[in-house]
Parts: C-alpha cells; sequence; structure tokens
C-alpha cells in the first residue's frame, strides 16, 4: 500500500509540474494526467478515499512522508500551507474535469493566487479539503531570522593582529613616491580622462548641430545610433534619438529604418534582461508605420507572451491610428502574423476597420476566431462577441463570455438566462457552465437575485446529481452578487429540507465571510 501511495503522489507533482510548464492541452501534459487519473481512480475504487496532509514542507500519509521540497519557490507543499490548506481528500467517483481544474488551480505559481479562495470556489463534489483561518496557525515569514547582537571591542582585537603578526607602527610611514610610480599614475590619470562618456559625445555634437547644420555630423550621429542599436545597446540608443527628437530635419530612425535591420532583432524579446527590453520597446516607439510589416514577421517566433503583447502595444502607437498598413495581412495564411495583426488592429481601435475583421468570424482556426473576441473587446464590440456563444470550439465560447463579463452589456443578459435554464445547459462542461454564470452576475440588473433563487431552489425528480453543478453556480453567484438580498436567500437554504440546497448554501455563506475576514 505504502508503494502505491508513493506512486500515487509521485504522479501528482509530477502533472503539477507539467501544468506549470505545458498547457492542459499539450501531450507532455495529457501523458502525465493521463496516467495519474487512471491510477487514482483504481486506487479510489478499492479505498474509496485517499487523504493527504499538508505540512510546511512536506505532504504525508498518515505518519509517512511521500513527498518533500524545502525550496520555498518550487515546493508544492509550501504554496498549498502557505494559503492555509493543511489537509486534501479525494474520493470516490472523482472525474477527469475536477482532477483537470484542481491541477490548473494548484500549478498556478503567482503568489498573489490564494489557492484555498480559488478551490473553494470550484465547489468539488469529490475534492475536500481541510483549511485553516491565518489565527489559528502561524504565521509564515520570510523575513530573515533574527542573530544574536555580538559586542566586539574591535581595538582590543586589531591590536592583538598586530602583535601576533608583529607589525610595528611606532615610527611615521612615509607617503613619498618614486618619480617612475608618479610618471605611472600620470598616464593612468590621463587615459581615464580620455575615456569620455558616449553622452557627453552625443550632447556636444548635438550643441554644435544646432549652431552649424553639418551633414558630417548627422552621419556621425547616425553611425554611433547604428553602432548601439548593433550591440543591443538600446539605452544609449534610445538617449541618441532622444536628443535628436525636436529637430524636424534630422530623422536619424528613418535613415536606418529597412527591413535588414529589423530582421537582426528577431530573438532579442526573450533574451534581453528587463531594462535592457524596456529600452528596445521605447526605441521601437520611434520607428514609421512603415516598419510594421518587418516587426510583424520577427514576432512570430516570441515566446514570452508578456513581452509580446507589450511589443503588439508598441506597434499599435506607431500606427498612429491607421490600421491600413496591416491589411493586407490579415489574408495571409500564416495564424501566428495573422493574429497579432488581428490583435494590433484591435489595440489601435479605429472602427473603420471593423468591417475588415468581420470577413474573418467564420475563419476556420479556433486561435484566429479568439484573437477577434479580443480585439473586438478592445473596440468595445459586445454585439460582435456575442456572436461567439454559439461557436463549435468550445474555448472560443469561453473565451466570448470572459469578454463580454469585462463589458457593461446588458442586452446579453436573457440570452445568457435563457441558456442557463436551457435543460441543455446540464451537458456542458463545469468550466462553460461557471463562465455563463460569472457573465451573468457581471451584467446583473435588479432581477438577478430572484432568478438566481428559481435556479437554486428548483425542485428535481431525476438528476438530482446532474443539477448539483448548477445549484453550486447559482450559490456562488449570489456570493458574487454579495448583496443583502443575496445573502437572505442563501440563508433561507440552510433551511430547505433538500440536503444539496442546504449544502451549497453553507459553502456559500463561507465564502461570503472569507472574503469580508480578507478584505
Amino acid at each position: 500500500m505504502a508503494g502505491r501511495i508513493d506512486e500515487l503522489v509521485t504522479e501528482l507533482t509530477k502533472s503539477i509540474k507539467a501544468a506549470q510548464i505545458y498547457q492542459s492541452t499539450h501531450p507532455t501534459f495529457k501523458n502525465f494526467f493521463n496516467q495519474f487519473y487512471q491510477d487514482l481512480v483504481v486506487y479510489l475504487r478499492n479505498c474509496y478515499q485517499l487523504t493527504l496532509q499538508v505540512e510546511k514542507f512536506s505532504i504525508r500519509y498518515e505518519n509517512m512522508v511521500v513527498y518533500e521540497e524545502t525550496e520555498k519557490d518550487i515546493s508544492i507543499a509550501f504554496r498549498l500551507f502557505r494559503d492555509g490548506i493543511r489537509e486534501i481528500r479525494f474520493l470516490d467517483g472523482v472525474t477527469a474535469d475536477e482532477i483537470l481544474i484542481f491541477l490548473e488551480i494548484v500549478s498556478k505559481t503567482d503568489k498573489d493566487q490564494d489557492i484555498a479562495l480559488n478551490l473553494w470556489e470550484c465547489d468539488f463534489t469529490h475534492i475536500d479539503f481541510y483549511v485553516v483561518e491565518e489565527e489559528e496557525d502561524e504565521k509564515l515569514t520570510y523575513a530573515l531570522p533574527q542573530m544574536p547582537k555580538l559586542e566586539a571591542d574591535y581595538e582590543q582585537a586589531v591590536r592583538g593582529i598586530l602583535e601576533k603578526e608583529k607589525i610595528e607602527f611606532s615610527q611615521s610611514i612615509s607617503v613619498d613616491i618614486t618619480p617612475e610610480e608618479m610618471n605611472r599614475l600620470k598616464t593612468a590619470i590621463a587615459e581615464s580622462e580620455n575615456q569620455t562618456p558616449l553622452h557627453v559625445i552625443v550632447s556636444t555634437l548635438v550643441d554644435v548641430l544646432k549652431k552649424i547644420k553639418s551633414s558630417e555630423i548627422t552621419e556621425s550621429l547616425a553611425e554611433i545610433l547604428e553602432l548601439c542599436i548593433n550591440n543591443s545597446d538600446f539605452t544609449n540608443a534610445c538617449m541618441i534619438v532622444n536628443q535628436l527628437w525636436n529637430y524636424a530635419d534630422v530623422n536619424l530612425i528613418s535613415r536606418i529604418e529597412n527591413e535588414a535591420l529589423i530582421a537582426s532583432f528577431e530573438g532579442l524579446p526573450d533574451i534581453l534582461d528587463e531594462q535592457a527590453f524596456s529600452d528596445f520597446v521605447a526605441l521601437i516607439g520611434f520607428f514609421s508605420k512603415k516598419s510594421v510589416p518587418y516587426f510583424l514577421r520577427i514576432l512570430r517566433n516570441v515566446k514570452n507572451q508578456e513581452r509580446l503583447k507589450k511589443l503588439l502595444d508598441r506597434l499599435a502607437y506607431i500606427c498612429q491610428g491607421d490600421p491600413v498598413p496591416l491589411y493586407e495581412f490579415l489574408k495571409v495564411r500564416d495564424l501566428t502574423i495573422l493574429n497579432s495583426a488581428i490583435r494590433i488592429i484591435g489595440l489601435i481601435g479605429n472602427r473603420n476597420a471593423i468591417t475588415n475583421l468581420k470577413n474573418l468570424m467564420l475563419h476556420p482556426s479556433a486561435a484566429v476566431r479568439i484573437a477577434l473576441i479580443d480585439a473586438f473587446g478592445e473596440m468595445q464590440e459586445p454585439f460582435l462577441i456575442s456572436n461567439f456563444l454559439d461557436d463549435r470550439e468550445i474555448e472560443v465560447r469561453i473565451k466570448a463570455l470572459r469578454t463580454l463579463e469585462k463589458i457593461n452589456y446588458p442586452q446579453i443578459y436573457q440570452r445568457l438566462l435563457k441558456t442557463i435554464r436551457n435543460s441543455s445547459f446540464l451537458r456542458l462542461t463545469y468550466d462553460e457552465q461557471k463562465a455563463y454564470f460569472d457573465c451573468l452576475v457581471a451584467n446583473h440588473n435588479d432581477k438577478t437575485p430572484q432568478h438566481l433563487e428559481r435556479i437554486l431552489y428548483k425542485w428535481i425528480l431525476w438528476g438530482k446529481k446532474r443539477y448539483l453543478k448548477k445549484r453550486q453556480l447559482s450559490a456562488q453567484a449570489l456570493a458574487k452578487l454579495g448583496t443583502q438580498k443575496a445573502i437572505d436567500i442563501l440563508q433561507k437554504g440552510l433551511r430547505k429540507k433538500d440536503v444539496d440546497i442546504r449544502a451549497v448554501c453553507e459553502n456559500a455563506l463561507r465564502h461570503i465571510s472569507m472574503v469580508q475576514n480578507r478584505s
């Protein structure tokens, strides 16, 4: 038995680490996930439950350590323990969806994330966990331990060293230096003075340029700028361009702005340090919109999505509200370039581009349709986004719901409510059901508590187990509303005869209490 638990926990930790590296659709993650889920189901079929105790740096099964990692940044146990989780229990009947959602939440490494709160919001049927409030347990601290203050007599210590080494300081020390040493010192000072900082050189050349319009000085500055760019010294490159920015007749960027130069930037966004990348983005802001096509081609290989977003923002900026240079890229077959072009057009926000984007709404690639939703979201076009709620791909539908959640669009409310009330709603995945309820709450009105109450209290004769998720989500939606009317409905649910209604209302009220205590 001990060996089986060891193997299960090893598979669990491997699945969590795979989720941190890969998306849930990646074959590598699927391999780890499928193996863990299959073995867990077999174990639970025989033993009914698996209970794991969480300690600060380890996970135990009964009295046996089955996982241990003392490095805080990578320790799964520490992240769970930090957020108050002391026990996790998997029950017989656990579904693949439940395990997948559990792994996605636990694998997130963001320190601002509250794992306990996120797990609670999922309201799992076959995964339980015990959480302690902060005051019930020791507060975790990242501070260095207090060291005892040492009282040292440094004068006495130095005297002891001098005596031990037999160093005599009773006689004065001569500070005279030989003529040869003086010459060497003078040479070193002269060499140091000759190493003039680049900004002094540039400032001097610019000052001369103010008085004398010299093509030689301009060429010299252009050479220095190109040298800085070729050496990835974007700090000084920005400094040079900035100093000349007020001279309309001196545009150094236009002298070097070409496809070959921009092609040399490929790969840089992923390897530059933070300061260098920030300067690189700033420098791009000085390029003209004619360079956008060249930048689009190098951006298709950028792996850091956060940096890619900043670069897309910068390209939208240099387009100066004109999406026309991007239209030709709405016809390309390269999906990465196409998606980037769509997102930049969305960031530009010029409504004249909507017709061009609408032509792609039936594109066969789900990634393209998701990019369109992003663009329509930036352009505040909720009606167009609502067309994707009937998309054939679940990720597109969820993306549309999540985007509508961020936009105030009360016209969508009745459509959302109708879908939730429909019997076919139960056939949707948990993620999509939750996205519908979240969008409903985001676009709520005065009647929303009553609508949620009917869904929560609905009497079911057949399919109670399938309907339980709907009760859970309606209770969570009431908790998110947080109004007195919503709280009254949940408290009323505590007195219902139906065990499921009482349970989901109790969890929702506990959630409200946790949020209030943490705020």
